[in-house]
């Protein structure tokens, strides 16, 4: 027998659910269709955890899922047995998940100005329910119970024993029904934190969320982010306003560039100096020695292949390659914008730079990797393609960008594995998060602030 789902028009006619609600089932209609499923089956569930990225063990997940609309698909009866879905319907239809939204323990999260109130109810029930001997204290065994019935069977007892720890304020090591609800109401303290919309909340938890599983989807925020995927970029690698504008465009983008990135090699010595592991700072140390212009031997071979002759680089620090890169633009379009750039073009990131700069650890870590080594490579890889496009520069006279783009994997590795080790906690996450926004914000303003100028002075050279 095939089962499919009704639309979802049909299923709203039929029931009272409240506007968000709605709105998550025809989410679900709409990632159904987009598998080219008519219900939710074990495949299905698991390719939508690959389309979040979610990385954690899946055992049991789908059976906890389908014991949880069974219960409704006998109209809200409960149903004691230990597996409450039948064999022959181990797939889920929205009007199962309309049914379970209806249901009293779903319906008291979302249903408008009672919501709070509500919520302390459902913490009063599961909290006595799981208080095995009724003396008004969670153990840390009753409080792990509570948390897989909660969360889900992946959710492990480390996991469990750090909530213990954020919830037990007195650290008695015991929770209280009174601690436990000051706990619920921290943990959703995140939702009016100023986090971006497009970030799931719960990336900032540590209980919830590893700190690798939240730097990987900090990363593809940023990489999504304007900051990467502006129009003026995709402009200049497209050479969209004419051979000789794009190279134009390109140059003066170039020299205001160079008025707020000189100081990179600076930022990262201080952040050197504001760590305590030896490990992190003989990393960074690394990063500082390449910026300088001292190479591996592999990476001079890796450039020679690139047709980067191994003297136009060796020994030369970066910021010199990048001037040298003006330079060259310069005397092929025989004018130059350098002493011309406009202060208002820069301030925003300079006065970014600088807030975050003084933020310490955290503002450093967001300023350097997010805010540059992470999006960098996408960044001058645009300009690379365009100024091959117009300008037909060499591999030796576009060699900066191609150090960049192809081989500096290495420099935004060692600091992503610093910030992995420094987000242990939901502020550190929080602030991480806003100090990033800010910074991808300000290449946005750079951006348009740069596109808006529809002239600029220039003096010829020779």
């Amino acid at each position: 027998m095939k089962f499919a789902s009704k639309s979802i028009n049909h299923v709203v006619k039929k029931s009272n659910l409240s506007a968000n609600a709605i709105s998550s089932l025809k989410d679900f209609e709409t990632q159904l269709s987009f598998l080219g499923k008519d219900v939710l089956d074990e495949e299905a569930f698991n390719a939508l955890l690959d389309n979040i990225g979610y990385k954690r063990s899946r055992e049991g997940l789908f059976e906890s899922l389908l014991n949880d609309v069974a219960p409704a698909r006998v109209d809200g009866v409960e149903v004691e047995e230990e597996k409450k879905y039948s064999e022959g319907q181990r797939f889920v239809m929205v009007e199962d998940i309309a049914k379970m939204y209806g249901s009293h323990s779903y319906h008291l999260l979302d249903n408008g100005k009672d919501s709070g109130d509500s919520l302390m109810d459902y913490a009063d029930k599961i909290f006595h329910r799981i208080d095995d001997d009724g003396n008004g204290v969670l153990t840390i065994d009753e409080f792990r119970v509570l948390c897989r019935e909660m969360m889900g069977p992946s959710f492990n007892d480390l996991e469990a024993d750090e909530a213990f720890d954020f919830i037990d304020a007195d650290k008695s090591g015991g929770i209280t029904l009174s601690e436990f609800k000051e706990g619920i109401l921290k943990s959703n303290k995140n939702k009016s934190s100023g986090l971006p919309r497009t970030l799931n909340y719960n990336l900032v938890s540590p209980t919830l969320t590893t700190s690798d599983e939240f730097v990987s989807a900090l990363e593809r925020y940023t990489k999504n982010h304007p900051a990467v995927s502006h129009h003026l970029l995709e402009n200049m690698a497209c050479a969209s306003f004419g051979k000789k504008s794009t190279a134009d465009v390109i140059l003066l983008f170039l020299s205001a560039y160079a008025k707020f990135n000189s100081g990179f090699v600076g930022r990262v010595q201080k952040l050197i100096y504001l760590l305590d592991s030896p490990k992190e700072r003989d990393a960074l140390r690394e990063n500082v020695r390449e910026e300088m212009g001292f190479y591996a031997e592999e990476t001079l071979e890796e450039c020679e292949n690139m047709g980067i002759p191994h003297q136009s680089i060796e020994n030369i620090p970066h910021h010199q390659l990048f001037l040298d890169l003006v330079k060259t633009i310069e005397r092929k379009l025989k004018c130059s914008y350098f002493d011309f750039i406009p202060e208002a073009l820069n301030e925003e990131m300079v006065k970014v730079q600088t807030e975050l700069t003084n933020k310490g650890k955290i503002g450093l870590l967001a300023s350097l990797y997010f805010g540059s080594e992470l999006i960098v490579p996408y960044i001058y890889s645009s300009l690379l393609v365009g100024l091959r496009l117009c300008m037909g520069l060499t591999p030796e006279e576009s060699r900066f960008l191609l150090l960049h783009v192809s081989l500096d994997g290495d420099h935004a590795d060692n600091i992503r594995n610093i910030i992995t080790a420094h987000c242990k906690t939901a502020e550190d996450r929080i602030e991480l998060v806003k100090c990033t926004e800010q910074v991808l914000n300000a290449r946005v303003a750079f951006y348009d602030k740069l596109g808006s100028l529809n002239s600029m002075q220039s003096v010829h050279v020779q």
